[in-house]
């Protein structure tokens, strides 16, 4: 998205799903948080949108996901959540 400056989903991969399993992760369920214009320094004003928002707090508290993964890169932020089929390594 920083690359591009377009907020998507999407990139020249695909979807969420898709990258996961062009990186070879043996998704099950996944989804992805994504967001604009939040300064990288106040992380907490983009989690709390997140958290006002009806679908992007239902990714948050899915607790169906046992992997987590959050970025930032020139204004753009994303979570990505994920259930692997394969057991979690503790």
């Amino acid at each position: 998205m920083a690359l591009t400056k377009n907020l998507t989903h999407r990139d020249e991969i695909g979807d969420l799903r898709q990258r996961l399993t062009e990186q070879s992760f043996p998704w099950w369920v996944a989804g992805e948080n994504i967001a604009q214009g939040f300064e990288e320094d106040k992380m907490i004003n983009v989690i709390e949108a997140w958290m006002r928002s009806k679908d992007h707090r239902a990714n948050i508290l899915n607790d169906q996901y046992t992997h987590f993964g959050l970025g930032y890169k020139d204004g753009f932020w994303t979570q990505n959540f994920a259930q692997s089929v394969d057991p979690v390594q503790t």
